[in-house]
């Protein structure tokens, strides 16, 4: 492969990525739910090129075990688009995780939930 070719195909390769990464929603509001010197759990309003709104949960894990993290709808909920909520993640030291998401338009209230492993690695279920 002569070097100018070479040179095209990268650039070529460098604009379809840059492309993508116009294409991905926008954060545009953060909210911490639970925030300590370990981990977080918050939730972004996420918003699309097409407008279309979504609040994406994540949690991060800053410490040096893994922790499990959930959130859950609390109470009566509306989710008019969709949601995937309710399934619990284990977060690995230095790693964020998408943990759930709510479409609008919705109205609804959360419990996050944060604890440790068992003994055997597991998350188990959680009990507060």
């Amino acid at each position: 492969m002569q070097p100018v070719l070479r040179l095209a195909i990268i650039g070529g390769l460098g604009a379809l990525a840059s492309a993508c990464a116009i294409l991905e929603p926008s954060v545009i509001d953060s909210d911490s739910i639970i925030s300590n010197s370990n981990a977080t759990i918050r939730v972004d309003v996420m918003e699309q090129l097409t407008g279309e709104r979504y609040d994406q949960f994540r949690a991060s894990n800053y410490g040096s075990y893994p922790i499990c993290v959930q959130v859950v709808f609390d109470g009566t909920f509306y989710a008019g688009g969709g949601y995937s909520m309710g399934s619990t993640f284990k977060v690995p030291p230095g790693q964020t995780f998408d943990i759930g998401y709510v479409d609008y338009p919705a109205r609804y209230e959360v419990q996050a939930r944060l604890w440790s492993p068992r003994s055997d690695g597991a998350c188990g279920t959680y009990s507060g």
